[in-house]
């Protein structure tokens, strides 16, 4: 019995030594194997940390939903892109907004013309502006649905969901883009009130701009981006106080007022970009990435006219939308029972029937209490019959600018003014077409007392009272001599409404028969 237990404390202890040895080996090998993969990771992030990756940010868009000219045009943009894009890795071409309207073109297709135009441009990605909702929310969802490049917006929300509105037809609050190792977060604002000026519908909300993105950064942070990005079609004092207020945000680029600077603003360590609107210039963002961070950055303001070449995939596209525009413009949209007369000694001197139309349709838009059109707005310089048909072609050459309707707020003493102004100016562009006036001058008497007799809507003016006005945003700027109306109140200005003349032809489809005649808004005293 003793042997025997001798034998098998021996067989035990054999045992403990050959199990030990493996324990021993095996654990030798795991430490090796994590400190292998540990010195791996710690290479992995040194590197990270050291190499450097520089991306080139091109913005932006906001084409309003204009093609261009024959000597400047997207076709010439987007050939001035693709050969930076030549020269250089990493590049990004994004927008800002406002690519769909409005223009002449968008009044008969809806925008369509835009995206299939930028689907050949090589645009990455895009958010909205206020008018991306001219025709509706529908309309715009079946854009977001036809389109290659992709849509961001942190603060255009589908009430139903709660989400970003078109979700379903590919828009999203954010993307996270890798771009050589580097998280680019992506998103994009729309501009402040624009449910005042635009139509979101019944189910589509502006949140503020400010508590989006104090929403939307960390989450972006948090999903791995190394740099955030915001496509901004807010007005430029706005997206300043976006830099100012929210930390985390590396660029911002775009203006919903077209504003131009030379160089980047740099506000709380955001760069903050403004290169304008349509096809005058494109701003190149260049920044150095180090350790996910920007350790450095260069700008170039390009001017587009001094490229010399058209892409001819866009071109293509233009020529064709181009053809059809000429077809289009010699449908008929209406009649009328009364001469449109532009001729300079009418439409400069006196009131006339087109221009109370005319003032009348920019009124009935706003809502507003009165309106006012100046005569060197109006051209063609002839008289269209009365009993004739009216042709998208004669709007376009009476409204050959590209002018947008606005609302203003004025006192009665500051209106006084503007019209005491527009009498003294017969026979100059300054001369106004009016709505909810009447009034009697006498163009002898002293400035500020020109006007003998005015009412407002059939009741007598009142200076001290506030009323909202209905004009272009030529005259809301200062323009024919009109600085008096940079003290007024804006409501709805940088051409955030309709383009004039599509607002013009809208109007006539709806009413079919033109028919406003001279009332006697306009009077000058027998001298």
């Amino acid at each position: 019995m003793l042997k025997c237990i001798n034998g098998c404390k021996f067989q035990f202890f054999l045992l403990l030594i050959l199990t030990t040895s493996m324990v021993i080996g095996c654990s030798n090998e795991s430490i090796d194997n994590a400190l292998s993969n540990g010195e791996e990771q710690e290479k992995e992030e040194k590197k990270h940390v050291e190499e450097e990756t520089t991306i080139t940010i091109l913005h932006d868009t906001h084409f309003h939903g204009s093609f261009g000219d024959d000597e400047v045009n997207l076709a010439k943009y987007v050939d001035f892109i693709n050969s930076i894009r030549y020269e250089k890795e990493n590049v990004l071409f994004v927008g800002a907004g406002d690519e769909i309207s409005p223009s002449l073109m968008a009044g008969l297709w809806n925008g369509e013309h835009m995206i299939e135009a930028l689907n050949a441009s090589g645009l990455d990605v895009t958010t909205f502006g206020n008018h991306e909702f001219d025709y509706g929310p529908e309309n715009l969802e079946a854009l977001v649905s036809k389109s290659e490049f992709q849509w961001v917006s942190a603060n255009i929300i589908d009430k139903q969901t709660g989400d970003v509105f078109a979700k379903d037809q590919g828009a999203r609050r954010y993307i996270i883009k890798d771009i050589d190792g580097v998280n680019l977060g992506i998103t994009g604002l729309a501009p402040k009130d624009m449910g005042d000026f635009t139509s979101l519908g019944e189910t589509v909300e502006e949140i503020d701009f400010i508590e989006a993105m104090k929403a939307v950064v960390p989450e972006m942070k948090d999903a791995g981006a190394d740099i955030i990005l915001v496509l901004s079609h807010l007005a430029n004092y706005d997206a300043e106080e976006l830099a100012d207020e929210v930390n985390g945000i590396d660029i911002i680029v775009g203006d919903h007022n077209s504003k131009v600077n030379d160089e980047p603003k740099y506000i709380n360590d955001t760069i903050v970009s403004f290169a304008g609107d349509e096809y005058d210039y494109l701003g190149e963002i260049n920044i150095q990435v180090t350790g996910g961070k920007i350790a450095d950055w260069s700008y170039t303001l390009h001017t587009v006219e001094e490229h010399v070449g058209y892409n001819q995939n866009v071109q293509t596209i233009i020529d064709r939308y181009n053809k059809e525009l000429e077809e289009q413009l010699e449908v008929e949209i209406g009649k009328r029972t009364v001469e449109f007369d532009t001729r300079l000694e009418s439409i400069r001197y006196k009131e006339t029937a087109v221009g109370n139309f005319i003032a009348d349709t920019i009124r009935d838009w706003a809502n507003a209490d009165v309106a006012i059109q100046n005569g060197g707005g109006l051209r063609g310089n002839q008289v269209w019959g009365a009993n004739e048909s009216i042709t998208r072609k004669e709007i376009q050459e009476i409204l050959p600018f590209r002018s947008f309707a606005s609302k203003l707020e004025v006192t009665g003493e500051l209106l006084l003014e503007v019209l005491d102004y527009s009498v003294s100016n017969e026979g100059e562009g300054a001369f106004l077409q009016v709505s909810g006036i009447e009034m009697k001058y006498d163009p002898s008497k002293d400035a500020g007392e020109r006007i003998v007799e005015i009412k407002i809507n059939g009741e007598p003016l009142d200076v001290n009272k506030t009323y909202t006005l209905a004009t272009n945003n030529f005259l809301h700027t200062g323009g024919d001599g009109y600085s008096m109306l940079l003290k007024s109140k804006p409501i709805i200005v940088e051409e955030a409404g309709p383009l004039l003349s599509n607002l013009i032809i809208k109007a006539i489809e709806e009413v079919g028969v033109v028919s406003t005649e001279i009332e006697g808004r306009i009077v000058k005293v027998d001298q």
